[in-house]
């Protein structure tokens, strides 16, 4: 059984690296005995306006920038400049998302706000679906049994409960509902 944890927004974040932190103290690893643990069934892809805080120094556990971690961070001038908050008419999010309204307090991540954690996450949906594309497939084929042959998966059966988890995915969301990324965007995720 393959498990992917996604955590949503700096709560999400925080979330995922305290389970990273059980997961080594608990499970032991795909590599016993090589210096960093690997675990091919699990998967912690986090997603967030701001990249910082990916690791908790004292513990030495932290989320990868280039394989765990997926920014939709973008451009916060729509919110600024009259002229690009004018070229979102017509857009999908333009009934939901108001401009006017939003002042940005912070330059780092959605600074609190729902409408621009949602709106990044808009911006960037294709690139995110591709992404949580590739962690699904790599967590499912990399959980599969190893010295499986054809015939034998031919012949398992679905009464067998031992082969029915084979291909089994649990997925966990992990966010915080008073921020503006996590908040933001957990229903669209």
């Amino acid at each position: 059984t393959a498990t992917i944890a996604i955590g949503l927004g700096g709560t999400g974040k925080d979330a995922i690296k305290r389970l990273k932190k059980e997961v080594y103290q608990r499970i032991a690893p795909d590599n016993a005995g090589e210096t960093v643990a690997q675990y091919s069934h699990i998967k912690c892809p986090s997603i967030d306006t701001d990249d910082g805080d990916l690791w908790n120094k004292e513990d030495f556990i932290g989320i990868d920038y280039n394989t765990e971690f997926f920014s939709i961070k973008g451009d916060t001038t729509i919110f600024t400049d009259p002229k690009k908050a004018a070229m979102r008419a017509g857009k999908a999010y333009a009934k939901w998302l108001n401009c006017s309204n939003i002042s940005l307090q912070s330059t780092r991540g959605a600074g609190g706000v729902r409408q621009i954690g949602r709106f990044f996450l808009n911006e960037k949906s294709a690139a995110l679906m591709n992404k949580l594309d590739q962690v699904f497939t790599a967590a499912v084929t990399e959980s599969e049994p190893k010295n499986q042959t054809k015939s034998d998966s031919e012949n398992q059966t679905s009464s067998d409960s031992k082969n029915q988890t084979k291909n089994e995915v649990n997925f966990h969301i992990m966010t915080g509902l008073g921020g503006g990324t996590g908040s933001g965007i957990i229903l669209d995720v």
